[in-house]
């Protein structure tokens, strides 16, 4: 099967970020049905590889969070559902760091608008940004392929996606996410 081209994956991207922007449509995260997310491919699969810049420059490697339960927030600062998620992801991050939790996020942004943007946001987790060619492509690994904003994927202690959705999450979603990714975490061998 072939994948698409790069040029069609930015093109999908920005036409779907318009959606995202007042007076274009609707939040997109209410048209995608979600209820679903044992159904998407990439689910039970191993988390892709990847290397990425954070906001100081350095190269940050996915693997250095190896070990614990990992969710990775595709985002960007146009985005407004991407905007409404982050300080629910700060409390997340605060409430379950004790149990082996990791938040990051990865922009498809700018790498200067994100960081003005992480100027008044209390940011507790690792944001990491590169060339938007890179993080489309990271995205895209994970199991995002019709590129919608924001997309999350949690990853299990063994390195498994056992949950991914599209659009804007809910607390309750994410609460329930993590649960399940830690029970299934204790209920696995070391």
């Amino acid at each position: 099967m072939l994948r698409p081209s790069f040029f069609k994956k930015i093109c999908l991207f920005l036409v779907i970020g318009m959606f995202q922007i007042p007076g274009y449509g609707h939040d997109v995260s209410e048209a995608v049905p979600t209820d679903d997310a044992d159904a998407l491919p990439i689910i039970n699969t191993l988390r892709p590889d990847f290397i990425l810049p954070d906001l100081q420059g350095k190269m940050r490697n996915i693997s250095e969070w190896q070990g614990k339960v990992m969710v990775i927030n595709f985002w960007a600062t146009w985005c407004p559902p991407c905007v409404r998620e982050m300080p629910m992801f700060v409390e997340a991050q605060k409430r379950f760091a004790d149990q082996g939790v990791q938040f990051v996020g990865v922009a498809i942004d700018d790498p200067d608008n994100v960081k003005d943007f992480v100027k008044d946001f209390d940011a507790n987790y690792p944001l990491l940004v590169g060339g938007q060619e890179a993080t489309i492509e990271v995205a895209y690994q994970f199991g995002n392929e019709v590129g919608i904003l924001p997309y999350t994927a949690v990853v299990n202690r063994k390195g498994r996606i056992v949950f991914a959705h599209m659009g804007e999450m809910s607390r309750e979603m994410v609460v329930e996410a993590l649960s399940k990714a830690l029970e299934t975490a204790e209920g696995e061998e070391a």
